[in-house]
């Protein structure tokens, strides 16, 4: 007989297990059947378990990156003679404006490769998301948000030596 508990054989007469001291069912389990099927599965990490989360929202986000590059990509070709801002020329408004686009577009880019390298398992996908989450920070709330998920799954010191036994595509 085998213990449904820890799965170290017990003699026969035996009410409880002398390894983990489980009460022994009354059905015993024949020496031939896996003892992956008698154990319950091991639960996964907090990795495991948000890992394709995570990357399906960092790829929500760099769309939301994208809008928004657009939306201030639309607002620098708009002629902005009559807003006058201290220490700014009138013609310098527009390409600030088109400067803070094409940065957005560059971390929605940077966005949406961290999510598809957390979603294929990539080793580089974890330092990439952690400094994309830092960045996030000060976006709030969406960023925030994302943020503070993203370092919640991948800072804890358990989360790196689980990626790195992950099946992995170089």
């Amino acid at each position: 007989m085998f213990c449904h508990h820890c799965g170290v054989q017990v003699s026969e007469g035996h009410r409880f297990c002398v390894a983990c001291g489980a009460a022994v069912a009354a059905a015993p389990i024949a020496a031939g059947q896996r003892l992956q099927q008698v154990l319950p599965a091991a639960p996964e990490n907090r990795y495991e378990r948000h890992r394709q989360t995570l990357g399906f929202l960092w790829m929500a986000m760099a769309v939301l990156r994208l809008i928004e590059a657009g939306a201030l990509f639309l607002f620098s070709r708009f002629d902005l003679g009559a807003f006058q801002i201290p220490f700014i020329p009138r013609f310098g408004l527009s390409q600030l404006f088109f400067g803070f686009s094409s940065l957005l577009v560059l971390a929605a880019l940077a966005s949406f490769i961290a999510g598809y390298g957390l979603i294929e398992r990539q080793t580089w996908a974890r330092p990439l998301a952690i400094v994309l989450a830092i960045l996030s920070l000060f976006k709030i709330p969406l960023g925030t948000a994302l943020g503070v998920f993203t370092l919640w799954v991948l800072l804890p010191t358990q989360s790196e030596p689980a990626q790195q036994h992950l099946p992995h595509n170089v």
